[in-house]
């Protein structure tokens, strides 16, 4: 067990030293670190901090600050960690073989699954990775304790499908599978009432904590005002380029496999629908929310459906990994499976090749062939990521180190022009100092990563974020604002940070300079705080120092 620890750690901690540290953009990444940050100063769910989903990922986060290292690495690394964790655990559910009996081969296989489901996601403390690594850890554990009769580990693993169901509303359908499962397969009540309570206590105590802090009838708004998330791009399938030819190309070869009794065609059928698995990640070039996720995710729907018409057996395994596809899809803004891409190909693989007649060939070769492919899946992710930072320049701009300007943010490269916005950010702070301190519209990292509280109750006042009546509490905390406060204004858009809006990304900004604001908040606080006007680089504020 240990090394099979060992080797999920060591590729978390080598992709984060190498390839996930590089690229900073100051929108999503360090939000949930934000929220986090307000729960460990005491604030209420809800009722203090406003969320279009459950608070459950702040919750979970918090362990982030307790890493001895700089947080936005710390936070980088738990989310690799975690989505590497969840490839594993998912590989280890779906073949039903466990990673204690993998070999060397095997191992290498999973890890490159790893490398595909990270792709060009730029790994930071994010819900859908909370909710893919809590699902495959309750499935995994549900299934060995089910299959070994051990009612512990069934139990063992029911509290972390309810923990998926906090992080975002899109991974309730797992508590609810879950629940028909356990209805259906621990019909004893001695079994199926323990069961039960375990599967909804953390549910339960989510909504305790909300209800001591007042915020039940904000919570129902704000959850179910939650109105932008999107998820029907998966079902679209025929308006993705390429991916009929393929599924047809699929198809074709899973009947072949499952009906033809010649060997030689049965070897031919597997190796072209594990060829167009291959063909499908290759021309997606690991691209973040792309329509590869999508197209593999119809590859096995296909698989899964001729092998259950085959067999006469419907592969509930396989069934299970769809359904979290779909899950993961229905996102504000990332509506494609991308991040269980690996783990989709490799089950189509491993489907297909159940069918393989077998090969007689040296055990050593296979280990080679393996090992072989995951390098170069983690050279390619590297010239990929190289080529892609997430708003950001290439690798070879990413030539500053945002620990010059914000200790916590040490070890993270970015570009000049990032590197200067942030910089100016931190700086004005500075010569600034206030009790309350907001940087608005983006911009979430800034709370934790310099040590600042917000006055506002959302972090990120993204459109999409403003649920309920959050645009009313934002005016009424402007309005009490009245003194020993510093509230900032962005006039550089988020993809103008980096230099990519033709300006270099450096401005000077004066009074009356225009600010960003898609949402419609910015201005809106601007015109109701009155203090100093300052600015700090390409910041403009109103600052009221504390009174004497």
């Amino acid at each position: 067990m240990a090394a099979q620890v060992g080797w999920v750690v060591a590729l978390s901690a080598a992709l984060t030293a190498f390839v996930e540290r590089f690229g900073f953009d100051p929108t999503d990444q360090g939000f949930v670190l934000a929220q986090s940050w307000r729960i460990l100063h005491g604030e209420m769910p809800h009722s203090d901090v406003v969320s279009a989903r459950p608070l459950g990922s702040a919750y979970l986060h918090t362990l982030d600050f307790a890493l001895p290292a700089p947080l936005m690495v710390s936070s980088i690394f738990v989310a690799t960690l975690q989505l590497v964790t969840a490839t594993v655990l998912l590989a280890a559910w779906t073949s039903g073989v466990g990673p204690t009996r993998w070999g060397v081969a095997r191992t290498a296989v999973v890890a490159t699954a790893a490398v595909v489901n990270l792709h060009q996601f730029p790994m930071n403390a994010w819900h859908t990775v909370d909710g893919i690594l809590a699902v495959a850890a309750g499935w995994w554990a549900l299934d060995v304790g089910m299959r070994r009769d051990r009612d512990v580990v069934v139990r063992l693993g029911l509290p972390a499908i309810g923990v998926a169901a906090i992080v975002k509303q899109s991974f309730v359908p797992a508590l609810l599978i879950t629940l028909v499962v356990l209805v259906v397969r621990r019909r004893r009540p001695a079994q199926l009432i323990p069961d039960v309570a375990v599967l909804f206590a953390v549910p339960a105590a989510y909504v305790a904590v909300v209800a001591a802090g007042g915020g039940v009838h904000d919570m129902l708004a704000q959850l179910g005002g939650a109105s932008s998330d999107v998820g029907l791009r998966l079902l679209d399938v025929t308006g993705v380029p390429g991916a009929l030819p393929v599924l047809a190309v699929v198809a074709v070869a899973a009947v072949l496999a499952h009906t033809v009794r010649r060997p030689a065609v049965r070897a031919a059928a597997v190796v072209a629908g594990c060829a167009a698995v291959v063909l499908v990640i290759a021309t997606g070039r690991l691209e973040r929310a792309g329509d590869w996720g999508i197209t593999l995710w119809w590859v096995l729907a296909v698989v899964v459906a001729v092998h259950a018409l085959a067999r006469r057996r419907v592969p509930w395994r396989a069934a299970g990994l769809l359904a979290l596809g779909v899950m993961a899809s229905l996102s504000w803004g990332y509506d494609s499976p991308t991040l269980l891409g690996g783990s989709l190909a490799l089950l189509t693989v491993d489907v297909l090749t159940r069918e393989m007649p077998p090969v007689r060939a040296p055990r050593a070769a296979g280990v080679v062939a393996a090992v072989t492919v995951c390098v170069v899946t983690l050279a390619w992710m590297g010239v990929q990521r190289a080529e892609h930072s997430y708003r950001d320049g290439p690798y070879d701009e990413l030539t500053a180190d945002l620990g010059t300007s914000i200790p916590s943010m040490r070890w993270v490269r970015t570009s000049p022009e990032t590197a200067d916005y942030v910089g100016d950010l931190a700086r004005c702070v500075e010569r600034y100092p206030a009790d309350r301190v907001a940087v608005l519209p983006d911009n979430a990292f800034v709370y934790p990563a310099l040590g600042v509280r917000n006055p506002f109750p959302l972090d990120w006042p993204l459109t999409g974020e403003l649920v309920a009546d959050s645009r009313d509490r934002f005016d009424a905390a402007a309005d009490a604002l009245d003194d020993d406060f510093l509230v900032l204004f962005q006039t550089i858009a988020h993809d103008g940070s980096a230099g990519h809006d033709g300006t270099g990304g450096r401005r000077t900004a004066f009074a009356g300079t225009e600010v960003v604001d898609d949402s419609g908040i910015a201005r809106g606080v601007l015109d109701r705080v009155h203090g100093r006007v300052v600015t700090c680089g390409s910041f403009v504020g109103v600052w009221a120092p504390p009174r004497r």
